[in-house]
């Protein structure tokens, strides 16, 4: 049915090749317009759903945005005063001073914005920022407020930066093994509008890009230009008197049965409970079908109307497969299994979320400043937990050596007591969260410990964490069992899907082992990275196997399908790895960790697979 809408298709593009053209461009310039005010939210809460009862209860008891407090330093104590009174006179937030772990003159603010939504929140910080200049105020500040403003800028750069990067570096290396041919520049065209029409499609659902869904362009790009090169390889290699029809009878349908698998791995992101991922793989998904479709329905229909144009140097871009009988195989299970054995241990969870933030950012910077001046983290936490005589058992609570008691906001109703807690050891680390609960249980032995739980910042960023661990693990089941099934659909043979399943796992294996090598983290940013590497690197496998399998070529000596992949995986990497020189510390580990994972998936694919094939000959 695909094939012969696609060739019914192609003889009408052909025919009608100005309309058809029109069309499209009236489609890129319509998106293009539709996605103009598309925005930024850098808030990480976001990536939350915002019904879940931990995020309600979090809002509920720091403010309906819980970002209301904000820190200001002063470069001059004899400017206190001054900005109190500037503040207060205005009536615009509650100001407190306050003091170093030294007692030492007093030179920071503390700012209580009062509790309306987060877009009245920032207004009245614009105020205070307008005050202080116009009264030429020498001060820094920070704060929720401040470090997602300044992020929110640091995130769109990032996102402009490293999809131009992109781009530049992508083009370079298609001309350079292609040469500049109109065909070449077509498909560009045709890529930016999908990821353009996708955006398109994304912002009627989602609305606002987040800190994940903005490393996706790039990150598109590289993988959508594969679809490119499988399309055009035919072209710069073929006498066919109907190019246009070969590339379909030759490309389409593995690229489709790739464009498939790798949309899925993004779609599988979508049974998270976590907002941030569904966005991420919703927009993943659209674009890599929309990619495929783009590609596959104009591309064949332009080939026929432009030159052949001879390729350049691509002959000398391919790796060459494994020998049936190399005796590299065993060696090469044994180090995979014994690098995984030592490292994949050593690899943890990256705990505290600022950590993937631009660490240059004067905010964050001036925050861990006052961290070291007060001695304490002003971050919001509270303590919650079942008692019959509240005044008595916060009375021993006061004697804690990790927290102390904020007396100005405590809760209690009928059965649980809520307690604001300022933590002296840094409460993003899950030991020292631990260690005040194993606290407040010694002090207070009539409360049970399995009742005794934190709200706030800190334990959130550890729920992310949970919930990122149980979001990817069933999107990478639900990936392997799709992949299984499709391999036996359409090669018809356990076999090659079983073969197909370990070299996704061995790849897995292999990268993950990496992870704990250079000493990556597990984020938001690289554990989403796992079922995508598994659609990425079965799209090679589709490849191969629908190469042996249609065309019956000894793998070996087959050319045309070792320069397509190879050039393929240097191009997504490509893609991956313009994150790398983004500002943002997520950014950067999650081009490190993409790019490891690709290579592993396309060493393991070129090296191990077609051993299995031959074996199975045999």
């Amino acid at each position: 049915m695909l094939k012969d809408f696609l060739l019914s298709w192609y003889f009408f593009s052909k025919k009608h090749f100005i309309f058809v053209n029109i069309l499209l461009l009236i489609l890129f310039f319509f998106s293009t317009w539709s996605i103009k005010n598309l925005k930024f939210n850098a808030d990480w809460l976001s990536l939350f759903n915002q019904n879940s009862s931990y995020i309600v209860e979090y809002k509920n008891l720091i403010g309906k945005e819980g970002l209301s407090d904000i820190f200001i330093k002063l470069q001059d104590t004899s400017d206190m005063q001054k900005s109190i009174n500037l503040i207060t006179e205005k009536k615009i937030a509650e100001v407190y001073p306050m003091r170093s772990i030294e007692n030492k003159s007093q030179l920071w603010l503390k700012v209580k914005i009062p509790e309306v939504n987060l877009s009245e929140q920032n207004s009245i910080l614009n105020q205070i920022v307008n005050l202080l200049d116009i009264n030429k105020i020498n001060y820094s500040i920070t704060g929720p407020l401040q470090i997602i403003k300044e992020f929110n800028k640091s995130v769109e750069n990032d996102f402009i930066n490293t999809g131009i990067v992109t781009i530049i570096l992508v083009g370079l290396v298609i001309l350079l093994f292609y040469g500049f041919s109109p065909l070449i520049l077509y498909g560009f065209f045709l890529q930016i509008t999908g990821l353009i029409f996708s955006l398109f499609i994304y912002s009627c659902f989602f609305g606002d890009i987040n800190i994940i869904t903005a490393t996706m362009p790039c990150i598109l790009i590289g993988l959508g230009i594969d679809f490119v090169i499988h399309s055009v390889t035919p072209y710069f290699n073929s006498k066919s008197d109907d190019i246009g029809k070969e590339i379909l009878t030759i490309v389409a349908k593995p690229m489709f049965l790739g464009a498939v698998t790798t949309s899925i791995s993004f779609f599988s992101l979508c049974f998270s409970d976590l907002s941030g991922l569904k966005s991420a793989g919703f927009l993943g998904g659209i674009s890599v079908m929309s990619s495929y479709f783009f590609v596959i329905l104009f591309i064949p229909g332009f080939s026929v109307k432009v030159n052949s144009n001879k390729s350049l140097g691509i002959k000398y871009l391919m790796l060459p497969f494994i020998k049936k009988k190399n005796r590299l195989i065993i060696p090469i299970f044994l180090i995979i299994f014994v690098l995984s054995a030592i490292f994949i241990p050593r690899i943890k969870f990256e705990e505290k979320i600022e950590n993937l933030y631009d660490s240059k950012l004067p905010s964050l910077v001036l925050q861990n400043n006052l961290v070291e001046y007060i001695g304490f983290y002003p971050v919001p936490l509270f303590l919650k937990f079942p008692s019959k005589n509240p005044n008595k058992d916060l009375i021993k609570l006061r004697t804690a050596k990790l927290f102390n008691i904020n007396s100005r906001k405590n809760f209690s109703d009928t059965e649980y007591v809520i307690v604001n807690i300022i933590a002296l050891k840094n409460p993003f680390e899950r030991k020292n969260i631990i260690d005040m609960k194993n606290e407040v249980s010694l002090l207070v032995p009539t409360i049970e410990k399995a009742k005794i739980s934190f709200i706030g910042s800190p334990v959130l960023c550890q729920k992310l964490n949970n919930l990122l661990l149980y979001g990817i693990i069933i999107a990478s089941v639900v990936v392997s069992i799709v992949i299984f099934l499709l391999v036996c659909f359409f090669f018809k043979s356990i076999k090659n899907a079983l073969f197909v399943l370990t070299i996704l796992f061995l790849s897995s294996l292999l990268t993950i082992a990496f992870y704990g090598i250079i000493g990556i983290n597990l984020s938001i940013y690289t554990i989403i990275l796992f079922p995508l590497f598994l659609g990425i690197g079965v799209d090679d496998c589709m490849h191969i196997l629908f190469n042996k399998a249609k065309l019956g070529k000894n793998l070996d000596n087959n050319s045309n399908i070792l320069k397509s992949l190879s050039l393929t995986t240097i191009t997504t990497i490509l893609g991956y790895g313009a994150l790398i020189l983004a500002d943002n510390q997520g950014f950067k580990s999650m081009g490190i960790a993409a790019t490891i994972g690709l290579f592993s998936s396309f060493f393991i694919t070129i090296y191990i697979l077609p051993h299995f094939i031959s074996i199975d000959e045999k």
